[in-house]
């Protein structure tokens, strides 16, 4: 590109075409950086993978318990621990555990099947426990402690007389659990329970989960959507200890 001016009695003047050409490419240079400087906030603000806390499942976890010992618990609560999904906050970043959503979802090959979706929100049934709607229907079963009543999720490895134990937040070391309302180790494979209910206590959705490569777990964010984990259930997920 040649630009040219004249003045009365002079030759034409132009700029080297060497010249124009630098300049246009110091122009896209900068029209660049400010394209980009600008997507950069604009993925910054609206929750990119960089934004969000990062979680990864550990197990699911039996309190203590496995295949050949559950038997030996006939139907009681166990004391100490509850037992259900258990996730790490890994990463740099801390976890508002109110925020988290989970979904899961079998077919029927467990014997069991259905999908359940459970928030923060959603505490934990009491129809598994001695005297509830569903206690004389399960045996060899471990049940939620007294402290997971009117909670789903809680802060995992600390004693139930911990006032941490219902923190909201989980810090990037930390683990917390998403309670079941049982879970059975035994037979016919690894196998959860889910329950949401109403403020009446009736049954809003459950479903019987097999960990046997037919169940997906999500846990998401429920403000935002972003996935933290998918993962598809098997049975050497089940840890008895960590």
């Amino acid at each position: 590109m040649v630009i040219s001016m004249k003045r009365s009695g002079e030759k034409d003047a132009g700029v080297s075409p060497v010249v124009g050409v630098m300049l246009m490419l110091v122009v896209t240079i900068i029209i660049a950086g400010i394209v980009s400087l600008t997507a950069a906030g604009f993925m910054d603000s609206t929750g990119t993978q960089t934004d969000e806390p990062q979680i990864e499942f550990v197990g699911l976890y039996t309190a203590g318990y496995t295949a050949a010992t559950v038997s030996s618990i006939a139907k009681q609560t166990y004391q100490t621990e509850a037992a259900g999904l258990l996730f790490k906050v890994v990463g740099d970043k801390p976890v508002d555990l109110t925020k988290m959503k989970l979904y899961l979802a079998s077919g029927q090959s467990s014997g069991g099947g259905g999908s359940v979706d459970l928030g923060y929100d959603d505490p934990v049934s009491t129809a598994y426990l001695p005297g509830g709607s569903s206690w004389n229907g399960r045996s060899q079963i471990i049940l939620p402690p007294e402290y997971m009543r009117g909670y789903r999720i809680v802060m995992f490895g600390l004693s139930e007389d911990d006032p941490t134990i219902h923190n909201t937040i989980a810090d990037p070391g930390d683990m917390f659990i998403v309670s079941c309302e049982y879970v059975n180790p035994s037979s016919p494979s690894l196998a959860i329970g889910l329950r949401k209910d109403d403020a009446d206590g009736n049954t809003v959705i459950s479903a019987g989960i097999g960990a046997n490569g037919d169940a997906i777990l999500t846990l998401v964010n429920a403000e935002t959507g972003y996935v933290y984990v998918r993962h598809t259930l098997i049975e050497s997920d089940m840890i008895a200890t960590v």
